[in-house]
């Protein structure tokens, strides 16, 4: 009798199991209430125009294309890439105008809606209020586009992810963990049965 209590029994490998199935049912979780609000810290503006912005940290700046998007409750589809679009900031008290560069990186998003990609980005020393210009730099029939600005938006998505992963590992860890010791802990046992006389 004591023998056979000392073996681990398979309901472990069924805890094993379920740890390792609740683990990707929080990544999910996580990942989706994360998300689901994220784009709601980008400022959109309607190109080409005018509109003025609270930039409230200093820093970088990311300036995507929606090409599928919502503003003011119309809803947007527009190409793929914007030729001939330039763009300028400015603080709204006067001072040195902000000529955005190309991005640095090509980052996209597709979440509630809207899929933007970044075409532009630029540094503020001072947070504030800004007033950013778009313009195309010919005229005729250039398409009406609507553009969101974020700071550090790549970051942030990018810690939700890694956070998500860290999350997912660590309890996939937990639950390979126990199959294994549970494994091995029954495979001594065995062993040591069968050399008892």
């Amino acid at each position: 009798m004591n023998r056979e209590l000392a073996m681990p029994g398979r309901k472990w490998y069924w805890i094993a199991g379920a740890v390792g199935i609740s683990t990707v049912a929080a990544f999910i979780f996580f990942l989706l209430s994360s998300l689901s609000g994220f784009g709601d810290d980008l400022q959109q503006m309607k190109a080409p125009g005018k509109a003025d912005f609270n930039f409230p940290e200093p820093g970088n700046y990311t300036v995507f294309h929606e090409h599928e998007s919502v503003f003011e409750g119309a809803y947007f589809s527009s190409p793929g890439t914007v030729s001939g679009l330039r763009i300028n900031v400015q603080p709204s008290g006067g001072g040195k105008t902000i000529v955005p560069r190309a991005s640095s990186v090509n980052a996209s998003y597709e979440m509630n809606g809207r899929s933007g990609i970044s075409i532009f980005e630029f540094d503020i020393a001072e947070p504030g209020s800004y007033r950013v210009n778009a313009r195309y730099d010919v005229g005729g029939s250039n398409p009406v586009v609507i553009l969101a600005i974020g700071h550090d938006f790549m970051g942030g998505l990018l810690t939700v992810i890694f956070t998500g992963l860290g999350i997912m590992f660590a309890g996939l860890g937990a639950a390979g963990a126990i199959a294994v010791v549970t494994y091995m802990k029954r495979e001594r046992t065995l062993s040591a049965l069968k050399a008892t006389p």
